[in-house]
């Protein structure tokens, strides 16, 4: 065998290695992403829907204390806290 191809040699075991360790991180990168993704998909409806209700609990929240300021108002405050207590539990 002469020095040339132990040099060639050598390369192609270098390359080939180089290859594997590429492929290797391509698949670990797409799997990441995938994971990434539908954790990121998850926490967007969770965080929706935790905005829901404090929007929900600030309208409630608002309607009660017109209620007690307005007492002249009370039943048009309470209609829509009644409105808005059956969205929040439906």
């Amino acid at each position: 065998m002469t020095i040339g191809k132990k040099l060639i040699g050598g390369y192609v075991i270098v390359l080939a290695l180089l290859a594997l360790v590429a492929a290797i991180s391509f698949y670990s990168l797409n799997r990441l992403q995938t994971t990434y993704d539908r954790f990121i998909d998850v926490n967007e409806r969770l965080v929706n829907g935790a905005d829901e209700l404090r929007f929900g609990i600030r309208d409630q929240i608002a309607h009660f204390r017109g209620m007690l300021l307005y007492p002249d108002l009370a039943k048009r405050f309470m209609a829509d806290l009644q409105d808005d207590h059956r969205e929040f539990n439906a």
